[in-house]
């Protein structure tokens, strides 16, 4: 909360005041297993920390980010560029720029954040994220589960949305559920999930061997699924099936699909 000066409390809301270029950072991730950006994060279920809260970029860009499987203690485990993993917390106003992972034994991975929420029973989460933009200069050669903005989207998470946001990444992958905005998403825990898309674009190349789409690659658990003035421009590769423009694989009649002014 902002205080009578209308400065915010530095563990719920974190503004940037100019760029930040992280080149020769290394390793990405430390010891504990955290990544530069955990900020306030604390122990999770997915990947070691979970970041809430509100990230705000006001413009700014983030870029040199390289994160491989020898970095860190994290062999074989989850990566995410930014953030381990967020939950109930606000990323806007940020410009991505040449942001790479590279790990063949990772899964989940993605550009912004490698999961979202740690679901435990009458665990709702909510994520927001608006004006992001994830340069052509980023990408991820990963394994499964991968995704621009979240590789893995677990129970509890009920609320999604993004708002004028925007993926150029390739995402390669030598497996399955990849995605432009989410690689795999799945609830056991049976939640009503909405998932929102607002003037959002894909434009990477999304590449698998089955379960690729331009926004999400994978749904499992049902979820209400809303693209408004949206598209994909970005080829979809897979050398199984099935593959989606939007989504590439869904829960078998338990999902719901809006399309206003979308292409």
């Amino acid at each position: 909360e902002k205080d009578d000066r209308g400065f915010c409390d530095a563990l719920t809301e974190y503004i940037l005041v100019n760029d930040i270029d992280c080149e020769g950072v290394s390793p990405w991730y430390d010891s504990d297993n955290s990544c530069y950006f955990d900020l306030n994060a604390s122990g999770a279920t997915i990947g070691s920390f979970v970041f809430t809260g509100i990230f705000d970029g006001k413009g700014y860009t983030i870029s040199n980010i390289n994160v491989t499987e020898q970095m860190g203690t994290k062999i074989g485990k989850d990566f995410g560029g930014l953030f381990d993993a967020i939950k109930d917390a606000e990323i806007k106003n940020i410009y991505l720029d040449n942001i790479k992972i590279n790990n063949s034994g990772a899964k989940p991975a993605g550009i912004v954040c490698a999961g979202y929420s740690n679901g435990v029973s009458n665990d709702k989460t909510y994520g927001k994220f608006e004006n992001v933009t994830i340069s052509d200069n980023c990408s991820i050669d990963g394994n499964a589960g991968c995704g621009g903005f979240i590789g893995y989207a677990r129970d509890g998470m009920q609320t999604l949305l993004f708002n004028n946001c925007i993926n150029k990444a390739d995402i390669s992958c030598s497996s399955y559920n990849n995605g432009g905005f989410i690689g795999s998403c799945s609830d056991t825990l049976h939640y009503q999930r909405d998932f929102t898309f607002i003037n959002c674009s894909n434009e990477g190349t999304i590449s698998g061997t089955e379960f690729c789409g331009g926004f999400a690659g994978s749904q499992t658990g049902g979820c209400k699924w809303v693209f408004e003035n949206c598209s994909n421009l970005g080829d979809i590769i897979v050398t199984s099936s099935p593959a989606g423009l939007f989504n590439g694989q869904t829960s078998f009649g338990l999902d719901s699909y809006e399309y206003r002014g979308t292409n």
